[in-house]
């Protein structure tokens, strides 16, 4: 008498693994993940209390911050971009004004990189940095100490799969890394984003 083998088990076994890799596909369809986690960090020994400047530049939009005591200030700047512009215009670059900015903001933008993992390598092709928006379209963050020495230049992407994540890049590397928390929208590359509340509600303080 032949004894039948029940199959059930092995088809079930292969459609979750088809569902499971047409789930792959879908959350990052466009580069395949090419290397594992790590539990390095993205900006190696970060210590927020170091920053003493911070420029943010997307395309024509830019600012600076500094730090001054426990305090920040904030002005507007000139990115590359609008600066070419207003030479092509015959424009002469406005100065620099600087004003109080909320101390709060700039603290929980800086905290956004304290401890942050290094997460995935999703792409190491210069070809693809535009699909993640770590290009010409990202957020370039500049971070100065207070002798003007670079700690880090990061260019924030887009949001990865889940909204909890965010695709960045170091601008010195081709490497776009997929990391476990939500940078976006943490650095503003305009100047009346960081304003101080009274600042905000005094826009008139300082004028004649």
């Amino acid at each position: 008498m032949k004894i039948i083998k029940d199959k059930r088990p092995l088809i079930y076994l292969a459609i979750a693994v088809a569902a499971a890799i047409v789930v792959l596909f879908i959350e990052n369809p466009d580069m395949p993940r090419v290397d594992d986690a790590s539990r390095d960090t993205f900006i190696p020994e970060f210590d927020s209390a170091l920053v003493a400047r911070i420029e943010v530049t997307q395309l024509l939009e830019a600012a600076a911050l500094e730090r001054e005591g426990e305090d920040w200030k904030v002005t507007e700047r000139i990115s590359p971009m609008k600066k070419e512009l207003y030479e092509k215009e015959g424009k002469d670059l406005p100065e620099e004004e600087w004003k109080p900015a909320e101390r709060a903001r700039v603290s929980h933008a800086l905290g956004g990189f304290g401890g942050l993992n290094k997460g995935i390598v999703v792409s190491q092709n210069p070809d693809n940095q535009e699909l993640f928006q770590v290009k010409n379209t990202g957020v370039n963050v500049l971070l100065l100490d207070k002798g003007g020495d670079e700690i880090a230049e990061v260019v924030i992407g887009k949001n990865g799969p889940d909204y909890g994540s965010t695709y960045v890049r170091r601008s010195n590397e081709d490497k776009v890394y997929l990391v476990d928390r939500a940078l976006v929208g943490l650095f503003s590359p305009v100047a009346s984003d960081w304003l101080a509340q009274e600042t905000q509600k005094n826009p008139a303080e300082g004028s004649p």
